[in-house]
């Protein structure tokens, strides 16, 4: 048996069955309203989410109804109603019944650029849909696309509304109180030139979808919103609250001013709207004063109010930073004041610290000076001689120039620099100085700049005499490589080939072995047969006089055999002789030849060294001339004295690797590489000549 489904009437609320239905769309035989209905061999599931969706997108719940028509797509992927759903609830389009015209009315709770034919879902529903169907979407999405362009015409035409005025005309065919006070207040506020809207004033022949869109337009554009309502009731019908749901939307999206919306009540107070938390301060209509608050409430949110209260606030805001910024002013004078006051009466104190302190540094008894630095800075922090005495004891020298001696002795400037930087009392003399203290910078700076320039001269005529070096090695490797180019792998290589060949021959052809072994070969027979038969004497006989009968025959073939082998002989030792002569000459002048190659090679690898070391001793050497170079025409400005307080400084080496090669040159070794490791980790050259120059300019 088929299965009859129930649904309810978008219009009227009437039953309508399924059974009814052709081509997927079902007319109710009350109102005439035409809807399309799910496919019979849906899931239950599928069915019962579409209905869940159904109701939230008929109370507005747009998100709550896309999750569960988005559910019902899942369960039935070929279902149309269940695409047209979401496509509902994202653009937040619901529909409501209008009582005048007797049909449903699409309701656009946000007005987006975006088309409703160009939505993927819509599109999904019409591959989906049947034709009957097919036509009944596009009617749909035809309306609520016209009302999203007669929003944007509307709001190019300029058109601006004060206040959207809000009340339940009729109720069971006839006009309420409520419409009456509606007429009152717009008639009030036309006549104190507002621009109030009342549908039934503005708008009173419009239907349809033109009439959506006015209202749209004029929720977007009013400023304000009266609901004009005596029984609370009313707040709950589809009408006037879609009204004012979608100025509360708008309100919590910031486009509308937070107290924007009020109930115009009757007597008995409506404090709370459906929707809005907290309560709303409303307007009493039976009393006298209820037309000057429904004025003042609209004139409060008027577009030149809002100006006004801008203008109010930045006035406000400017007029607190004047007076912070003046506060500020005052303090610094107090502060400074209060400064005064106090050096004066410590100064005394903190000057005789302060010069204690200097007759223990000259004695050399720095702990105790270091003492009483410390106890005049408690009584004057800022005193810049006593953090410049604390300095000078951190080094243990009594005065500016036993540093720089003590330092720069070694040729370590760049190391003096990097203490410098770490130095916090260094830095603490340099913030706070005063006249007297750059007296002592400038001896200061002055005995560093004779060092340096000592140092830069030494390293120029280093860096000279090693190019020059430099030059003589370049000469040396090219005569080398040519003497290679002569005696290496040219014409003596074949020379190589034919020699040893012929040793080879001479070591195989030994012809002493050779001769003896024919020779004796009878006697070492004639043994073993002896050794063999001599306990036979029969045996002995008989072998006796086979040796007499053939001892001729092997003793001619024997003498043949030596005068040939003698004849041989004679003849290859003459061969021999003019041969080993000659070979043996070519082998001396190859074996000498081969001799100057191997030497020459070495002798290049130890130039390509010797030249590798000279480079890296030329680069480092002209990069600390860079440096020094750099560094006196900063040092004699009290800016640099400041950067290097705020740790700007970086030493002039750019990795470990640096500074391992700069240990094994010639311009750190020894003792001095030790120190120079100890100083120089994490050092970067290049970033520091790049700021030097950079300051330089400055300057």
């Amino acid at each position: 048996m088929e299965q009859i489904l129930e649904f309810k009437c978008l219009g009227c609320g009437n039953k309508l069955y399924s059974k009814d239905a052709v081509d997927g769309l079902v007319e109710c035989d009350h109102c005439g309203q035409k809807r399309a209905v799910p496919r019979m061999d849906n899931s239950p599931q599928a069915l019962s989410f579409l209905t869940i969706g159904e109701n939230h997108l008929d109370t507005g719940k747009f998100n709550d109804a896309y999750d569960a028509y988005l559910k019902a797509s899942e369960l039935s992927p070929k279902e149309p109603e269940a695409f047209f759903g979401m496509a509902l609830s994202q653009m937040q389009v619901r529909y409501i019944k209008d009582e005048v015209n007797n049909r449903l009315q699409p309701i656009c709770y946000e007005i987006s650029s975006k088309k409703f034919t160009d939505n993927g879902n819509y599109k999904k529903a019409l591959q989906l849909a049947t034709d009957s169907q097919r036509i009944e979407y596009e009617q749909r999405a035809k309306s609520i696309d016209y009302i999203q362009q007669e929003f944007y015409r509307l709001k190019q035409s300029g058109l601006d509304y004060d206040c959207f005025i809000c009340v339940k005309v009729t109720d069971n065919g006839e006009k309420t109180e409520d419409s009456k006070d509606a007429e009152y207040i717009y008639d009030l506020l036309k006549r104190n030139n507002y621009k109030p809207f009342y549908s039934e004033r503005e708008i009173r022949n419009a239907q349809g979808v033109d009439y959506e869109a006015r209202i749209a337009y004029a929720l977007y554009a009013s400023e304000t919103m009266l609901i004009v309502c005596r029984d609370e009731t009313y707040l709950q019908t589809k009408w006037v609250k879609n009204e004012y749901t979608r100025f509360l939307k708008l309100q919590n999206d910031g486009e509308k001013e937070c107290d924007s919306i009020t109930i115009v009540f009757y007597g008995t107070p409506i404090e709370r709207l459906p929707g809005k938390n907290g309560k709303l301060q409303g307007i009493d209509f039976s009393k006298r004063a209820a037309d000057q608050d429904i004025i003042k409430f609209v004139d409060e949110h008027t577009v030149e109010a809002k100006k006004k209260k801008e203008e109010e606030k930045r006035r406000q805001k400017a007029s607190e930073e004047k007076y912070a910024k003046q506060q500020k002013e005052v303090e610094k004078k107090l502060e400074k004041l209060e400064s005064t006051y106090r050096k004066q009466n410590a100064s005394i104190t903190s000057d005789t610290l302060y010069e204690r302190g200097n007759i223990e540094i000259r004695d050399s008894n720095f702990q105790g000076a270091a003492e009483y630095y410390n106890r005049s800075l408690d009584i004057d922090p800022k005193n810049a001689q006593s953090w410049w005495g604390l300095f000078l004891c951190d080094f243990k020298v009594a005065n500016e120039k036993e540093l720089t001696v003590h330092k720069l002795n070694d040729n370590d400037l760049v190391a003096l620099i990097g203490e410098l930087q770490k130095n916090r009392n260094f830095k603490n003399s340099i913030v706070n100085m005063n006249d007297d203290l750059k007296e002592r910078y400038d001896v200061f700076v002055e005995n560093i700049t004779n060092n340096v320039n000592g140092n830069m001269d030494i390293l120029k005529e280093k860096v000279y005499k090693n190019e020059n070096e430099l030059k003589t090695i370049q000469t040396a490797t090219e005569t080398c490589e040519e003497a290679i180019r002569k005696y290496g792998h040219g014409k003596n290589s074949k020379q190589l080939k034919k020699i040893q060949p012929t040793a080879r021959y001479n070591e195989l052809l030994c012809f002493e072995d050779f001769t003896d072994w024919w020779i004796f070969a009878p006697l070492k027979a004639h043994s073993f047969l002896l050794h063999a038969f001599h306990h036979n004497l029969i045996v002995l006989t008989i072998g006796f006089a086979l040796w007499l009968v053939l001892l001729p025959f092997v003793l001619g073939i024997t003498v043949i055999l030596l005068v040939l082998v003698l004849i041989f002989k004679f003849f290859q030792t003459i061969f021999n002789r003019s041969y080993n002569k000659r070979t043996s000459e070519e082998r001396t002048r190859f074996e000498h030849d081969l001799s100057q190659v191997i030497e020459n090679e070495n002798q290049i690898k130890k130039l390509e060294s010797k030249k590798k070391r000279l480079n890296t001793e030329i680069k480092n050497g002209k990069n600390v001339i860079s440096f020094y170079e750099t560094f006196l025409r900063l040092i004699q400005n009290t800016s640099f004295a400041q950067n290097l307080s705020m740790d700007k400084f970086q030493t002039p080496l750019s990795s470990d690797d640096d500074i391992h090669t700069n240990a094994e040159s010639n311009l750190y070794d020894g003792e001095k590489a030790k120190q120079y490791r100890l100083n120089l980790v994490r050092a970067d050259r290049s970033k520091l000549l790049v700021y030097y120059t950079k300051l330089a300019k400055e300057q």
